[in-house]
């Protein structure tokens, strides 16, 4: 049995699985450069993707990881490529990522309800989370748009006030996500502050505040992250132990 009082979840690739619609959105987004409209029709390359979404943090990073994809034929090109470019300073990555919330936007007014159906949850993580709701002690920490996490939480019935829906207006580092969390509970222990990512970049994010967290091995966590988190003393969670996080 895992404890907690406060619940802290990544969204994407933990509770919901939106790495197919991530491929349309960063195919609508491509069109803003014709260099970069050369894989969409590979369903190699689309199965690349699907693989190693699990690298993108914030979603300026979609651009790093296309880029990565033109030029590999393997998930361990892909990923050695995306860590060469995800430190460079490009505007074109910000523009990116204006395209692609754009063309979400798009996709939520022109069928929103097409739009909640392409997104599919891990339904005993739903469930976990809406237990926490249901006591008003869940947070979701995520580097998505605040509305569209919203709007899924609705469609499947977990009461979630806006409020704890941390998305990308506080930034790229969930460091300041979960800081600011833990600053409205003073008087709660850390050690009861349960914090889950699919991303071990964001685990060890959030290390030195000294609460618990986990290592998710569904969604996109790949074996070699699952592999470093343990060999680093990292803990981890399988998806159908989700059952044994209750509220404290």
């Amino acid at each position: 049995m895992i404890n907690a009082s406060i619940l802290i979840l990544d969204f994407d690739g933990l509770l919901v699985d939106s790495a197919p619609e991530c491929w349309i959105r960063c195919k609508e987004a491509s069109k803003m450069d014709d260099s970069l409209d050369d894989i969409y029709d590979s369903n190699e390359k689309k199965y690349i993707f699907l693989k190693t979404r699990y690298l993108v943090g914030p979603a300026h990073e979609f651009y790093y990881l296309i880029k990565a994809l033109q030029k590999s034929s393997s998930t361990y090109e892909v990923e050695e490529k995306f860590y060469k470019l995800l430190n460079s300073n490009n505007t074109s990555a910000q523009r990116f990522k204006d395209f692609f919330f754009k063309s979400r936007l798009e996709a939520q007014e022109k069928n929103e309800k097409k739009w909640i159906e392409s997104n599919n949850f891990f339904y005993p993580a739903l469930s976990m989370a809406k237990r926490f709701a249901e006591v008003d002690r869940l947070y979701i920490a995520s580097m998505k748009d605040e509305e569209s996490v919203l709007k899924l939480l609705i469609h499947h019935k977990i009461k979630c006030n806006k409020s704890k829906v941390l998305g990308r207006t506080y930034g790229d580092d969930k460091y300041n996500h979960v800081s600011h969390i833990i600053s409205k509970y003073p008087l709660i222990n850390k050690k009861y502050f349960l914090f889950m990512d699919d991303n071990l970049r964001h685990i060890k994010e959030v290390t030195s505040l000294g609460i618990e967290s986990r290592l998710v091995t569904w969604g996109y966590a790949s074996n070699l992250s699952i592999k470093n988190a343990l060999k680093n003393n990292f803990k981890t969670i399988h998806l159908s132990d989700c059952s044994n996080v209750q509220f404290k």
